[in-house]
C-alpha cells in the first residue's frame, strides 16, 4: 500500500443486509520465528489437549484425532443437549430402561416410575455421574433414548466434530461410542459457554429432596477431585472450575476439567489415562498454560499507533463511529510473543449474527482467535452524495427500496428523517386514469405534502416535464418515456431531503437526460439534501458523487472517497474481468 493512501471510513447504512465496511484484504504484521512454548512434563495419557475457552486456540495436543471411548465425559455432551432442549422446572419419569438398562455403573439408585425435576437429573448426571439419570433425561427430552442420541451427534456435527460417534447418552461400553481428545474439547468449550451448564459442572455439593419414591434426600458430590475432595484432598487445584470424570475398563481413565487463572479459561481433555497420573498430568497441563501465555485484548493493542505501521492498516479505520472491534475480543500469546508478531486477515464467512466482519488471527499456522467488527450504528450525513457500486445482485437496489419503505429489512431497522424522494421505477405509481396534472398532485399527497404547497410547485413540474398538452390527457395514453419524464420532473420538483436515484438518468432523449443531470446537480448544489445514487456508470458517479460505496452479496467491500471506490470496484475480480474484455473489443474494433 502506498504510504499515503487515505484510511478508508468504515460505514454500515443498513443493518438487514449485513453490509460489512472494509475491503476485503489481508493484512500481515511483521513475521517472527513462530516460537510455541513446550510442555516439560511427560503426558503418559494416549490423548491429551488442552485449549484456552475464549478463543479455541490449542496450546498443547498428543493426539487429538485419534479416538478413543470417552466413558462418561460423554455426559457433558448430555447435559448440554439437555439444556438446549428443556426447562430446568420439567418433570422427569424414570422408566424401566432407564433404571435397567444402566444397571452396574455409576448411580444414584432410582426407581422405576421415580419423578424428579430435569434440574436435579442433570445435578446427579453432572456431579454423580448417574447413568439412569442420564437415560432418564434421554428418554423425556428425545421420546426416546436412540432419538436423543441421534440430537447428540446432531449437535456435535453442528459444533464442527468430525472423529466421534455417539451411541449412547452415559458413555458406558459401546464399540461405536467413540471420540477425540479435539472433538471433546471443541464440546467441552461449547458447554461451557452456557452460563447452566457452568453452574452445574462447577458445584461441589447438591441435596436432592426426597422424592415421590425416597422418602429422605439424596445428597450428592462433586467427583472431580481438583475441585471436591471427595476422597483425598491431594489433587485440589485451586483454579479449577470444575469438570467431567469418566472411566470404564475399556477407555481407561477420561477426564475433562477447567480451570481460570488471571482472567484466562482454560480446559484440558485426558482421555485413556492412568490413576494417579491422570490428575498430575491435568495440572502440569493447567501449570504449562498459565505460566507460558497471555491473552491480549484486540481492540486496546489494535488501538496502539506505536505499536503499529500505520501504512499496513490503512484499511482498517477503527476509530469510525459506525463500526468498533469487540472491546471483549482477545487473541492468545506465548509471553514472551509481543501481538505485531500475530498474523492477521479479515474474513466475511460465516459471520456471528451481529458481527460485520472478523479478524482472523494466527501466529505461525496457529489460529489464536479472532475479534469480530460489531456494527454501533449507522448515519448518512445531509448533504452527502454517496453512489453505491456493485454487479447485479449486491443489494443496491434492494438497499434503496428499505430505505424508501418499499420493503422492508428482516433484521434490524431504518431510520429516515426527512422527506423522500426515490427516482427508483419513473413509470410506476402513476394512476392511469387520472392525467398528467392530477397525478403530480396525487403522487405529492402520497408524500405528504400539503395542496398548497403542490399548486406551488406545479408550474414548474409542467415545465420540466415538457409534456405540452399531454400534461392534461390520462396517464395510460402516455408512453413509457412520457410516464419516465413526468416521473422525474414530480420527484426532482418537490425539494427532496434525501433524493434517491436508481439510474433513472439514462431515460428520455439526450437533451431531457442533460436537463436531468443539471436538474441533479442544482438540488445537490444548494446542500439541503443527501443524494443516494445506483448506477454502473463509474463516469456518471464521479460526475455526482463525493464518497463511493462497492457492495456485494449485501455487505459493504469499500467506503470512502469517490475516486478511492471507484479505483476498488474496478479492481474487484468479476469487474476486472469485464473492463479488461472492453479493452480487448475496443482494440478489435480499432
Amino acid at each position: 500500500m502506498k504510504k499515503n493512501v487515505k484510511k478508508v471510513r468504515m460505514l454500515l447504512i443498513i443493518l438487514a443486509l449485513n453490509i460489512v465496511c472494509m475491503p476485503a484484504a489481508s493484512v500481515e504484521a511483521k513475521k517472527s520465528k513462530n516460537y510455541w512454548p513446550k510442555l516439560s512434563e511427560k503426558i503418559t495419557a494416549g490423548a491429551a489437549i488442552l485449549m484456552d475457552v475464549d478463543t479455541g486456540t490449542i496450546l498443547y495436543k498428543k493426539n487429538i484425532n485419534k479416538a478413543y471411548y470417552p466413558a462418561s465425559i460423554t455426559k457433558i455432551l448430555t447435559t448440554l443437549v439437555a439444556i438446549e432442549n428443556s426447562s430446568m422446572d420439567e418433570v422427569v419419569t424414570f422408566s424401566a430402561d432407564a433404571v435397567y438398562k444402566t444397571a452396574g455403573g455409576s448411580s444414584i439408585w432410582r426407581d422405576i416410575g421415580e419423578v424428579m425435576t430435569m434440574e436435579q437429573c442433570l445435578y446427579a448426571v453432572m456431579l454423580e455421574s448417574a447413568n439412569e439419570c442420564a437415560y432418564a433425561v434421554a428418554e423425556h427430552i428425545g421420546g426416546t433414548m436412540q432419538k436423543f442420541v441421534k440430537m447428540m451427534n446432531e449437535k456435535a456435527k453442528e459444533l464442527g466434530c468430525k472423529d466421534s460417534k455417539f451411541m449412547n447418552p452415559h458413555g458406558l461400553p459401546d464399540e461405536k461410542h467413540y471420540l477425540t481428545a479435539k472433538d471433546m474439547a471443541i464440546i467441552a468449550k461449547a458447554a461451557y459457554e452456557n452460563e447452566t451448564f457452568r453452574l452445574i459442572c462447577g458445584t461441589k455439593r447438591y441435596t436432592i429432596p426426597p422424592t415421590n419414591k425416597h422418602n429422605v434426600p439424596t445428597y450428592m458430590v462433586n467427583h472431580h477431585k481438583m475441585l471436591y475432595p471427595k476422597d483425598t484432598a491431594a489433587y485440589l487445584y485451586d483454579y479449577c472450575l470444575g469438570g467431567k470424570t469418566g472411566y470404564t475398563n475399556a477407555a481407561g481413565h477420561t477426564l475433562v476439567t477447567y480451570a481460570q487463572k488471571d482472567g484466562m479459561t482454560l480446559l484440558a481433555v485426558i482421555l485413556n489415562g492412568t490413576s494417579p497420573q491422570y490428575w498430575k498430568e491435568t495440572r502440569a497441563l493447567f501449570d504449562f498454560g498459565f505460566e507460558n501465555f497471555n491473552l491480549c485484548n484486540v481492540s486496546e493493542y489494535f488501538g496502539a499507533d506505536d505499536s503499529y505501521e500505520e501504512e499496513k492498516y490503512d484499511s482498517l479505520n477503527t476509530n469510525d463511529p459506525y463500526a468498533q472491534i469487540d472491546p471483549q475480543a482477545r487473541i492468545i500469546l506465548p509471553k514472551t510473543v509481543s501481538f505485531d508478531k500475530a498474523t492477521m486477515k479479515i474474513s466475511y464467512d460465516h459471520l456471528p449474527e451481529d458481527a460485520l466482519a472478523q479478524l482472523v488471527y494466527t501466529y505461525g499456522k496457529r489460529p489464536i482467535g479472532t475479534a469480530d467488527i460489531i456494527r454501533t450504528h449507522s448515519f448518512i450525513e445531509k448533504g452527502e452524495s454517496v453512489a453505491l457500486f456493485g454487479r447485479n445482485g449486491a443489494g443496491k437496489s434492494t438497499l434503496l427500496k428499505m430505505i424508501t419503505g418499499v420493503t422492508y429489512p428482516t433484521r434490524g431497522e431504518i431510520v429516515v428523517d426527512g422527506r423522500v424522494s426515490a427516482l427508483l421505477e419513473l413509470t410506476a405509481g402513476f394512476d392511469p386514469d387520472f392525467t398528467g396534472r392530477e397525478n403530480i398532485f396525487f403522487r405529492g399527497q402520497l408524500l405528504g405534502m400539503e395542496d398548497a404547497e403542490l399548486r406551488e410547485l406545479e408550474p414548474e413540474i409542467v415545465r420540466f416535464a415538457d409534456l405540452g398538452d399531454y400534461i392534461d390527457q390520462p396517464v395510460r395514453t402516455y408512453s413509457s418515456g412520457m410516464k419516465a419524464r413526468l416521473g422525474f420532473a414530480i420527484n426532482a420538483n418537490i425539494k427532496p431531503e434525501i433524493l434517491i436515484v436508481d439510474e433513472a438518468l439514462s431515460v428520455g432523449d439526450k437533451d431531457f437526460r442533460l436537463k436531468c443531470n443539471r436538474k441533479i446537480k442544482e438540488i445537490l448544489g444548494e446542500g439541503e439534501s443527501t443524494f443516494l445514487f445506483v448506477t454502473h456508470s463509474t463516469k456518471v458517479a464521479k460526475s455526482f458523487c463525493e464518497r463511493g460505496i462497492v457492495l456485494k452479496q449485501g455487505k459493504i467491500l469499500f467506503d470512502g472517497e469517490i475516486q478511492d471506490a471507484i479505483d476498488f470496484y474496478e479492481t474487484l475480480p468479476e469487474q476486472a474481468q469485464k473492463i479488461q474484455k472492453r479493452k480487448e473489443n475496443k482494440k478489435v474494433l480499432d
